[in-house]
């Protein structure tokens, strides 16, 4: 492993540059720099992660959580890999050993559902297993390297000589090992349990693929398999015959069908209206089969009359409760969706037209009494759209309670942290109900399943890496004689969840323990917390007894501006590309037809995302560059339930990027002016009081900065490091220092120690602005070292220690005291003096201790275009004087004052009432002003509109109050604006 070079750039003479600015373009257009720096790291053979690293540093591991290969990134991924990437930049410019590892997931169910979908628009009958197989490896090769185009435009530094696919060689090996393993410890068993099961694709499908559908009173959905739309959110009451006896029990049920599968109805234990019928026994009144009256605490008294019919076959909560009283489970409908023989003369009929024959049956019996109407949640598949059915099946399950409880120990005593800390007890909460996990899938696309049978004997399961072995196996196990072709393998593949979970261990080297290395860093989403994080832990624990991590880091989900969360289904998706580079509306669109035609989009997918673009992006998307998306992605609190996008706030990031581009544009202007300059970034003390005080403001202010940046890339608030860095840059570097530091460049005053600070600033601040802004930074950098200092990701990161010689509040607290004045003598010029081409004269009246100011007061008067004259405040203001107070520094009081005649405008004496809603509407603009989510989101523009504002009517209220100067005494002056 190589030595990373840490650079610097100090004590050298650099030849006259006349000529140098002419080759530095005038503007920063991301389209034509981005992917010159991409090639520039992607073509330097040493830039991995491993070689970039200083041998003496901690090795730093984190994985990129594998996308599907179902289709293309989303802005949920660019979020991660804004965050991700950032964390390893600022581990690199550390010093850190970093293995960032990437992948590809087969995805599937979600893959298979694609390549199906697209098979069928363009074949008739049935699929060929054999052509199945072909397109699904096909699309998922495309769609790898269309991802790895994705992530490397978006400065993605993943290590692709280590690239894993979950279902490359290795990866199935460990698959297939930690199966067999699982199985022989007796981790994973084949039985009955209770599965998510789409009839339409005809296999079980994970929690995650299972969308949650609201409705509120009757609704129609479509069901894929029936022409018409199907109602739902009907309760249907029906009598339930005590036996023996003419009472009668009302039950309310939205899925009448199942009550073939009715085996009790329940009570809660506290309602004492139906205390006297528990323990008793009803008729089923579509069988007239005997059922007992059960009490159960988990039965809403609020839900339809209290009493619910408890069918364990098909409802988790039923299943439950049916497990606890020890209950049968009957089931009610075969794979394809379609009434079982437990059903009678209504066997063989679709669930929803044998919906309608059974309330039909109840009407006629006269025991269904009511129909109303009731608010609730259906479960959908997210591939096919279809009803999920709960359906009790024969599958493989991993048993989760032993290992979900190691989980929670290791919680509790800080040994495995998740961040946020209100995730952590959301992950807790979690791990009080997770129940077994059903592993098995029965479609094609996946990891085969490794157990065998014969097939004289069905219920006798062995595993084995093949099926000679199996044979072997069974041989021994039966002892019996048999043949291959009698061995017979399990036809499902494993959970696409069961192979990501593993990731952990396939990346270390696994069966191999001793070649078990922790990730460092577990950093996703949020919404993939227990579908994910809990399998790899549950995983790793089960196979050695570790943890695969003990750090997990989770942010929000990226939505849109109604806060819906991006998908497919909802027509919302935006490819991050489109943001980098630009689309127009009509390219967006023909983008979509093509994702509809490939099978990648459903029709009622497709109608959505046309809706969306013309309503959202009538124009399209402009291109703002990778380093405007990550920063806006970044701008953001990661730790929020959602994040979200704005096309006003990227463009901002974008004239960030600009800004930054223009300052070093500034720098090398002036540079130009002179015949040699000698870099000398060695600050000792007697140069440091050497320099003049604006040079001195912007090192302490850089120390501030820095302050902040290094305490909030600690507690992960890259939220706060954003506004930090745009605050640095936009307003005191270039809205300030620069402003100061150009009146005495064009008079040739301090040149070589402006220069010098300049450029140091600029290249520490660009240092530290890269693991946020890679791609601008990156070029400035070989702009500042002429490219003779390697990559900018080799450079030293500085420390806050380093400059803390910097610090220096004397000279922060009078600077502050001379942009607060600068800051009113242009709002009171712009109140008093507008139309008026001359510098205004000004009387600037200030506390003795504060005659400091006057050292500086032709900065002031150039920065404000005035003509000052200072004197100690004490006297009256006169009636033909206007003039405001404020606080400038401690409580004490500073005016700005001028002649009414000089002014020209006549300003009416403001009663309470005018004053007190003036100060009223300062105060909402303030707050609104101040607000954080406003400082974060809101245009450049838009807050300068209303800060001019808020002084504005600061102005104005400060105006009013200074008519009462006249009355106060000439011995001293007002110790606040109030007085």
């Amino acid at each position: 492993m190589l030595r990373r070079r840490f650079t610097s750039i100090r004590n050298y003479t650099t030849p006259h540059v006349n000529g140098r600015l002419a080759q530095i373009p005038k503007a920063y257009n991301p389209l034509d720099f981005e992917s010159n720096v991409t090639k520039k790291w992607a073509g330097r053979k040493r830039l991995t992660l491993s070689n970039l690293t200083s041998k003496d540093g901690d090795t730093f591991r984190m994985v990129f959580p594998p996308p599907n290969v179902t289709g293309k990134l989303h802005l949920g991924h660019a979020l991660t890999v804004a965050i991700q990437d950032t964390i390893v930049r600022l581990k690199l410019m550390r010093g850190h050993h970093v293995e960032w590892l990437a992948g590809f997931d087969h995805a599937g169910i979600a893959t298979h559902s694609v390549v199906t979908n697209k098979l069928k628009s363009t074949q008739k009958g049935n699929i060929d297993p054999s052509i199945l197989l072909k397109e699904l490896e096909n699309h998922a090769l495309r769609n790898r390297e269309k991802m790895k185009y994705q992530l490397e435009a978006l400065g993605a530094l993943l290590d692709w000589n280590r690239e894993y696919y979950t279902l490359d060689e290795n990866h199935s090996y460990v698959v297939k090992e930690a199966f067999m393993h699982l199985f022989h410890t007796g981790i994973i068993r084949r039985g009955d349990g209770l599965v998510n099961w789409c009839f339409a694709l005809k296999s079980s499908i994970a929690d995650i693929e299972v969308n949650e559908v609201d409705f509120k009173g009757r609704t129609s959905f479509p069901v894929p398999g029936y022409d018409n739309l199907i109602d739902f959110g009907l309760l249907y009451h029906c009598a339930y015959r005590l036996q023996n006896s003419d009472a009668k029990l009302i039950v309310a049920t939205s899925r009448p069908e199942t009550m073939f599968g009715d085996v009790a109805i329940a009570v809660n234990p506290t309602n004492e209206k139906y205390q006297e019928f528990i323990g008793k026994s009803v008729l089923n009144p579509v069988n007239m089969k005997i059922i007992p009256v059960i009490a159960d605490a988990r039965v809403k008294n609020n839900f339809g009359t209290g009493i619910v019919k408890i069918s364990p076959a098909h409802d988790k909560l039923d299943f439950a409760i049916g497990v606890d009283h020890k209950l049968p489970a009957i089931k009610v409908f075969e794979s394809d969706g379609k009434l079982n023989v437990n059903c009678g003369e209504l066997q063989g009929m679709p669930r929803y037209f044998a919906r309608d024959r059974v309330i039909k049956l109840l009407k006629d019996s006269g025991t269904l009494v009511d129909i109303t109407e009731y608010t609730g949640s259906l479960g959908v598949c997210s591939r096919t759209q279809d009803m999920i059915e709960p359906m009790i099946l024969q599958h493989w399950f991993f048993q989760t309670k032993e290992f979900s409880n190691k989980i929670v120990s290791c919680i509790k005593s800080g040994e495995f942290i998740v961040r946020p800390d209100n995730m952590q007890d959301v992950f807790l909460h979690q791990m009080s109900s997770v129940h077994d996990w059903c592993i098995s899938r029965q479609i094609k696309w996946g990891h085969a399943i490794p157990a065998y049978h014969h097939r004289d004997f069905p219920d006798i399961w062995i595993t084995a890496s093949n099926k000679s072995a199996a044979k072997t196996k069974l041989e021994e196990k039966l002892q019996i004689q048999t043949e291959e072709d009698e061995i017979l393998q399990d036809p499902d593949v494993l959970d696409t969840w069961f192979s990501s979970a593993l990731i952990p261990l396939a990346l270390s080297n696994w069966p191999d323990v001793d070649k078990f290395k922790e990730i460092s860093l577990m950093e996703t989403g949020h919404d993939i917390l227990l579908f994910w994080v809990w399998r790899m832990t549950i995983m790793t624990l089960a196979l050695i007894d570790k943890l695969p991590f003990r750090s997990v880091l989770l942010h929000g989900v990226v939505v849109d501006h109604y806060g819906r969360k991006m998908s497919k289904s909802k027509g919302n998706v935006i490819d991050p590309m489109h943001i980098i580079q630009g689309r127009g509306i009509n390219e967006l669109k023909l983008e979509a037809a093509e994702a509809k035609n490939s099978g990648e989009l459903e029709k009622s997918e497709y109608d959505l995302r046309l809706f969306a673009l013309e309503k959202e992006y009538p124009d399209g998307l402009p291109s703002c560059g990778a380093d405007a998306l990550r920063f806006s992605l970044l701008g953001q609190n990661i730790y929020d339930q959602d994040v979200t996008i704005s096309l006003a706030y990227l463009e901002n990031c974008k004239h960030l990027c600009n800004k930054l581009w223009q300052a070093m544009r500034l720098y090398y202007h002036y540079l130009e002016a002179e015949e040699s300059f000698r870099v000398d970034e060695v600050f000792t003390p007697e140069k440091l009081t050497k320099l003049p005080m604006i040079d001195r403001w912007i090192l302490t202010s850089l120390y501030d900065f820095m302050s902040s940046y290094e305490l909030n890339i600690r507690n992960c608030k890259f939220h706060l490091v954003t506004e930090a860095i745009r605050k640095f840059f936009y307003f005191k570097y270039c809205d300030t220092y620069l402003e100061f530091a150009k009146l005495e460049l064009k008079q040739k005053l301090n040149t070589q120690d402006h220069l010098q600070v300049m450029r140091y600033v600029l290249c520490t601040s660009v240092k530290l602005a890269h693991p946020f802004l890679p791609f601008v930074t990156e070029e400035m950098w070989g702009v500042l070292t002429e490219n003779k200092e390697g990559l900018l990701i080799e450079a030293k990161l500085p420390l806050l220690n380093d400059i803390a010689k910097f610090k220096h509040d004397t000279i922060s607290h009078q600077m502050e005291k001379i942009l607060k004045l600068i800051k009113q003598v242009r709002s009171f010029k712009t109140r008093y003096f507008q139309g008026v081409k001359e510098p205004p004269n000004i009387l600037v009246e200030i506390h003795k201790n504060d005659m400091d100011i006057v050292n500086v007061h032709s900065y002031i008067e150039n920065l404000s275009a005035t003509k000052l004259k200072f004197e100690i405040l004490g006297r009256r203001l006169t009636s033909d004087n206007i003039g405001i107070l404020f606080d400038i520094e401690g409580g004490r009081s500073c005016r700005i004052s001028c002649s009414r005649a000089d002014a020209g405008v006549v300003i009416p004496i403001m009663d309470e009432v005018r004053l007190g809603k003036l100060q009223t509407k300062l105060s909402k603009l303030k707050k609104q002003y101040e607000n954080p989510a406003f400082q974060q989101h809101a245009p450049e523009d838009a807050k300068e509109k209303l800060r001019r504002k808020v002084e504005l009517i600061q102005s104005r209220i400060d105006e009013a109050n200074s008519k009462s100067l006249s009355t106060q005494p000439t011995d001293s002056p007002p110790s606040s604006p109030s007085s």
